[in-house]
């Protein structure tokens, strides 16, 4: 989250002490911290993306069958899927839309994005989470 106050705090320093930043240097300044935090943001949801494709690999695979499938992971990936969905990041769906980072891997990637596509139409029409993991995680066993 990109902090406004100290980039002011320093702002309204350093006019006191030297006469100010210029306009064009505050917007500087602000377009620095949000960029900064975008990548952060960026970086955290591409992650996001891979551990979930993994988990979501899972469901096609063998040990699915055997017990072996990671259900509390996944539950806590589509939270923060959801999460981000409320917030309107747009990472996740660029993500989603783009081609597949691993043609071996396309069923998880599959599922993973019919899940992000799904829970992007829902969450606007203001449905509880738990109502949104289920429709998360049907859309990503469809088929």
């Amino acid at each position: 989250m990109v902090d406004i106050s100290s980039i002011l705090t320093k702002h309204k320093n350093e006019k006191e002490n030297k006469g100010g930043l210029s306009p064009a240097s505050l917007e500087s300044a602000i377009a620095a911290a949000i960029g900064n935090d975008l990548e952060k943001n960026k970086a955290e949801v591409a992650q996001l993306y891979r551990e979930t494709a993994e988990i979501a690999k899972t469901l096609y695979s063998p040990q699915a069958d055997k017990g072996g499938f990671p259900a509390k992971s996944l539950d806590a990936c589509l939270k923060k899927i959801i999460e981000l969905l409320r917030a309107q990041d747009s990472h996740l769906l660029r993500l989603a839309l783009g081609d597949y980072p691993l043609r071996e891997s396309y069923l998880g990637y599959h599922a993973l994005n019919v899940c992000i596509l799904a829970l992007a139409v829902a969450v606007p029409m203001k449905i509880e989470n738990l109502v949104l993991i289920d429709l998360g995680l049907g859309a990503g066993e469809h088929g």
